[in-house]
Parts: C-alpha cells; structure tokens; sequence
C-alpha cells in the first residue's frame, strides 16, 4: 500500500475490492472514535482496511485535542523527512482547531531542532494545555535544543510543560508564558542554578517539579508557596538542596549522598518562611536512594546521612535504602543516635543484596529508629532467587512483614 498525501485530498493505491466491507458503513463519529483510541502508527495502517478509512486518521487527528507523537512505533523505519512530513501534515489538517496536549518524542535531536520549535509554538498558539518534547533518546554529546526567547513570551494556557534535552539559557526570567504552570518537568536540560530558582519563582500556582540528569546543578534552591511534589534523579553535579516549600507533600531523590561541607555551602535544607528551619512541611511520603552510586566511603560520607535523613524524618510515609542502612550503621560506631519518626505509618527498605551483613543491618537500623506511630512494613530485594511466587511485575521481590 501506498499513501499519497495532499493538502485537499487523500489518494489510495490498492487493489480494487467489489465488495463494500462492514466497517465502511459505521458512522463517522464511530470510526473517528476507535481511530483516535489507538497509536499513530497504527492508526495510519487502517488506511487498508477500506476506502472510506483511507484518509480516516487525518480526521480523526483533527478531531481530538491531544497531538501525541511519542509512541516509538511511530518513528521506526522512518527517515526523518518522512517523520517531519507526517507532523506537518497532522497539525496542517488539524487546521485552526484547538489543541489541548501536545508531545513529541523524537532522535536524533538534531534532525528535528527547529521543526520541533515550530510544533510546539503551533501547539502554544492553539491553546495548549500540555507541551512535552522529549529528545533524550539517543542525544550522547550531541548537545542541547536551544528553545527561542520569545517561544513562551506572549501569555498562553500551559500548566503542564516537559523538557528533555532542551536549553533553556535563552528564555528570560518571567516569562509570561510560563506563568501558569502547575507542573515542570526537565530532564537532560542544561539549566542552571540560577536560571532553575527565577524560573520556580515566577511559576506562580506550580505543584509539580521534576529534575532528571541536569548536570548543571550544584546548589538547588527551591522556594515555592505552592509546591506539593519534588523530585531529582540523577543530577550528579549537586551538592546542596535547600527548598522553602510550604505546603510541599512529596519528596524523592534518587542520587549520591549530599554531604555537608565547611568550605562550601553543601547538605539538605527544609526550612519555612525567614529560613526558618523549625518549621518544615508536612509530609505525606518521602523516598531516598542512593543504591547504584558511589561506594561509602568513611572518610567522605561520615556523618552525612544522619542530617540528610533528619530532613525528612516526619514524613508518614518513607522509603530509605540499604545504602542508607550502611550510613547509619557507620555512625553509630560513633555515637548513640536515634532517628525521631513521630509521624511514620509506613516504612519501605530498598536492599540491593540480603546477606548477612544485611540482616545486621536491620537490626542496628530498628535500634535506631523510633516509630511509635508504624503500621506497615515493606522490604524490596533485587536479587535473583528462585522462587518467583512473590515477584512483582519488575521482576522485584516483595516480602511484607
């Protein structure tokens, strides 16, 4: 099958069929309905299955709000002319209708750049609602797409913006645009600590935020009077966290320990309004793991873990790692400590191994910590075992105690 695409009509080249198949006689709606529920790539296909379909998913496109080119189907086997043409001619068709989400997931990058500032500019101008561009598949060094000043200028609807491999170095400091997000999410993005602090602080109603391997940021400020949801994977250059986050509710980080340092502004901070640190959020869950990352060593992580935990420490909900076990095994060689978890209903212990030194772990661990308050308990392994009676879906075994 052939499909050759034009600005007013669609032309089929297929063998004739003398007999009118079912489909053809559903209504339009009907059909522009299960078109719309499948991926893009998918969707083309239905192309062959009778006459009247042969242009169906343009209009079906047309039809719904959500733009959604992120399915890797859709660019496998593609040239990235091809994948440029397909795009064009979905927003071309989609006409002046309004577009409510758009995403894009495309590599390698750099073939696409400025189409894919076109898109979302298109996207904006429609009233957009959501814009995500993920070019992280593939990048390696090849660097960053480097997203126009003027492309979130003007005031538009977007709440929910998402960024993968992007540059941000051109978008000023309140950016109207960027005013009404209720959630950020940046991942490979090569803003900095400056950039990240004025761009959080004129993003007025934000809830969500996101950092994922921004290796630009060294001292992470947050300061946000609505911010409900923080996250950070992987930002391997930073050393210092400090948020004033009011009503903040979740926190995960997923990255080396942040030690503190006496020549260098460095560790986790939590503090209320003035830089006060005697009035934290309450949190509802709080997830820390450093499994995967450098090795402990005694000289550079002494002490560190006991005031990155203490941070967080009134969450009701909590999951640590066997790292963190280790961290506080060590440092109780040096002194007797206990962890206050007044408010903790559920504990969740990420192992990495379940040896012996394991299971001493533990029992350091729940010398040390005080839950008056706890309910529930769940230890995640990753190992391989031979029982896969209690494997999750991930192939992780969980055993409730």
């Amino acid at each position: 099958m052939e499909i050759e695409s034009n600005p007013k009509y669609c032309r089929v080249i297929r063998r004739a069929s003398s007999e009118e198949d079912r489909l053809s006689g559903l209504p339009d709606d009907v059909l522009h309905s299960i078109v719309g529920r499948v991926p893009l790539k998918q969707a083309v296909r239905t192309s062959a299955l009778s006459t009247r379909w042969a242009c169906l998913w343009l209009h079906a496109l047309a039809a719904s709000a959500v733009v959604d080119f992120t399915d890797r189907d859709f660019v496998r086997g593609q040239s990235p002319e091809q994948i440029v043409t397909t795009v064009n001619r979905c927003l071309e068709v989609h006409g002046a209708a309004p577009i409510d989400v758009f995403r894009v997931a495309l590599s390698p990058f750099d073939a696409f750049g400025r189409d894919v500032v076109r898109w979302a500019a298109t996207a904006l101008g429609r009233g957009a609602r959501e814009v995500g561009v993920d070019l992280t598949q593939h990048a390696d060094d090849r660097g960053f797409l480097e997203l126009h000043g003027d492309l979130f200028q003007a005031e538009s609807s977007l709440a929910v913006l998402s960024l993968g491999r992007c540059s941000l170095r051109d978008v000023p400091p309140g950016t109207a645009g960027l005013a009404g997000l209720t959630s950020l999410s940046l991942n490979q993005v090569d803003v900095t600590d400056d950039a990240l602090r004025d761009m959080v602080s004129g993003c007025r109603v934000l809830e969500f935020l996101s950092l994922k391997s921004c290796h630009l940021l060294v001292y992470v400020r947050v300061a946000s009077e609505s911010l409900r949801g923080l996250e950070i994977v992987r930002c391997l250059a930073m050393r210092h966290l400090q948020v004033d986050a009011p009503v903040l509710e979740s926190v995960a980080y997923h990255g080396d320990v942040l030690i503190w340092r006496e020549d260098e502004p460095s560790g986790v901070e939590f503090v209320g309004p003035g830089g006060r640190t005697d009035a934290r959020p309450e949190l509802k869950d709080a997830y820390l793991t450093h499994i995967g990352y450098a090795e402990y060593d005694e000289v550079i992580h002494e002490f560190a873990y006991s005031g990155f935990l203490d941070q967080v420490s009134h969450a009701k909900i909590l999951t640590l790692c066997s790292v963190g076990m280790l961290h506080m095994e060590e440092e109780r060689l040096f002194f007797e400590a206990s962890v206050d978890t007044p408010n903790l209903e559920e504990l969740q212990l990420l192992m990495d191994s379940m040896g012996d030194d394991d299971v001493t772990r533990f029992s350091v661990f729940f010398e040390v910590f005080e839950a008056p308050l706890l309910e529930r308990l769940f230890i995640r392994v990753s190992i391989l075992i031979h029982d896969h009676s209690n494997l999750n879906s991930h192939g992780v075994l969980l055993d409730y105690v």
